[in-house]
């Protein structure tokens, strides 16, 4: 199994992880940078044990990954059963897997009541920060109002609370009433018990910004109704040597999924997308592999089997490199006698296929016209 920690921020560096069933640890082999609009790249490395109790220590509770065709999970960091310590991972380890779903909202839905435990933003003397709950506070109510015909819909809103000397909450409001728009929360709950949280089997996460992927986007029709979209389609392209990758269809045009890294067309080699030397017109994105047009042999197939989905390239890019050694020798020569022969050859003069065409003299115009000056005749 490895893991591809998920990106902080719009430019990050992360660990790339993989399960060491040996020595029942985690160990680093490689890091994940992602930039926002040029993807993501890794750097492979020798493997090295990497602590999860750092995580657990930083706050994070679950070690989050995607499973390929299957959804979410979490490996839990914690022990639940005799309190906030943390748990290391084993060979035995339980893990749940969750698969994403949009909470859209909608005319006459209802409020959703939810609680936070650990990174919850309150606003303290009208400044918004993130707190976690204590032995005071055992957890903080959220609301989001559904209803898209409410005067404030799809927002979450938050309580205002009071602090001690240390900066740690000492009491929290009942009625949620501050507009946390811009604020995200990974983990939201239905159980205001902190004990109970992880028995739920549905937990929420609110996302707001000003980026698109932080944003709820529809259309309404002409009653007011909001439009149902079809969520991305995961499908499955196996490549010639009978390999399955997984990628997705986000539309016209658009399929996500394939890896890509940095190359220099002078050379051909990868190189670091991100080295100071590497930003360059000789440096590009080169996707790991492309789908094959060829429909017939090799369509894509979604996750239950059941459909078959063709694919053809919309733009396609041929790249040139110098050729070197032997190669270069051959061309050279080649190139140097197409050359010489074409030195060798005459080229005709046009006094020799050239001859002046005979016109004959310019014609005259004669023009007569009506009492309202329109041309009624010429030549």
């Amino acid at each position: 199994m490895i893991v591809h920690l998920p990106s902080q921020g719009e430019q990050s560096s992360n660990p790339v992880i993989e399960w060491n069933s040996t020595a029942q640890r985690f160990d680093k082999i490689g890091t994940q940078v992602c930039n926002d609009g040029s993807g993501c790249t890794i750097a492979t490395q020798a493997a090295e044990p990497y602590s999860t109790e750092t995580l657990f220590n930083n706050g994070r509770r679950f070690l989050s990954f995607d499973i390929p065709g299957i959804g979410f999970t979490g490996l839990p960091l914690e022990d639940f059963e005799n309190g906030n310590i943390y748990k290391a991972p084993t060979n035995g380890t339980e893990i749940r897997i969750f698969t994403n779903a949009i909470e859209a909202p909608s005319s006459g839905a209802s409020t959703l009541t939810l609680y936070c435990f650990d990174q919850c933003p309150v606003q303290v003397d009208g400044t918004i920060a993130n707190y976690s709950t204590n032995e005071n506070v055992e957890s903080i109510k959220y609301t989001i109002v559904m209803d898209i015909d409410a005067q404030s819909p799809y927002i979450l809103l938050g309580p205002t609370g009071t602090v001690d000397g240390n900066n740690q909450l000492t009491d929290v409001s009942e009625t949620p009433s501050i507009s946390m728009a811009n604020n995200g929360i990974w983990e939201l709950f239905t159980t205001n018990s902190r004990a109970e949280r992880f028995a739920e089997p549905v937990f929420y996460s609110w996302q707001a910004g000003n980026n698109q992927w932080q944003q709820y986007i529809t259309f309404q029709d002409s009653d007011g109704n909001l439009t149902a979209f079809d969520a991305p389609l995961k499908l499955i392209y196996t490549d010639d040597d009978n390999t399955e990758k997984y990628v997705q269809y986000e539309g016209f045009g658009r399929i996500s999924g394939i890896p890509e890294v940095c190359k220099n067309i002078q050379t051909g080699e990868e190189v670091n997308c991100y080295d100071n030397n590497a930003n360059t017109e000789d440096v590009i994105f080169e996707p790991r592999y492309n789908l094959d047009d060829d429909a017939a042999n090799q369509p894509l197939t979604t996750l239950d089997g059941q459909s078959e989905y063709y694919s053809k390239q919309l733009e396609k890019a041929q790249i040139m490199s110098p050729l070197t050694g032997d190669d270069k020798t051959a061309c050279i020569a080649a190139l140097s006698s197409t050359m010489a022969q074409a030195e060798a050859e005459t080229l005709p003069t046009v006094a020799a296929y050239w001859t002046n065409p005979s016109l004959g003299a310019k014609p005259t115009d004669a023009k007569s016209t009506d009492a309202n000056n329109h041309i009624i005749s010429g030549s």
